[in-house]
């Protein structure tokens, strides 16, 4: 743990009638008598400060996702988009099938509606790298 602020910690702990000499940026309390006295308050303040912490990150990930424009991002819009372009494959064909059920008159015909379903065969890398090159290519990946 590595406290970021220590001069706030430092008030803090002495705002709470805590009367340390010091405190290091691990967290140690001088004198180390005060150290369980003042656990508390410092377990408080690094709890806060990784809270902050994980919500600026948060907010600086949106910022980037909504304005970068960088090589790395326009590579993982593109992996998004085909994964959601594969799963929206996936979800026509299961309604596909959910029609065929459901039209289907006696189990003979829901053999053949069903066997008249497309087959959705494997994907490969191959297959994977150019779709990514068509999908920054096309000018759907800002």
């Amino acid at each position: 743990m590595i406290i970021v602020n220590i001069t706030d910690l430092d008030a803090q702990i002495r705002a709470a009638g805590i009367a340390i000499d010091g405190i290091s940026s691990n967290g140690t309390i001088s004198p180390a008598s005060l150290q369980t006295q003042a656990q508390p308050i410092i377990d408080a303040f690094v709890a806060n400060q990784t809270a902050a912490q994980n919500l600026q990150a948060r907010a600086d990930a949106i910022d980037r996702l909504d304005n970068d424009k960088t090589d790395l991002l326009k590579l993982q819009r593109a992996e998004a988009g085909i994964a959601i372009d594969e799963i929206n494959a996936i979800r026509e064909w299961n309604m596909s099938l959910k029609a065929a059920v459901a039209a289907a008159t006696n189990l003979a015909n829901l053999q053949t509606r069903v066997a008249a379903l497309p087959d959705m065969p494997d994907r490969t890398l191959a297959q994977a790298i150019t779709a990514l090159k068509n999908k920054i290519n096309g000018g759907t990946v800002d």
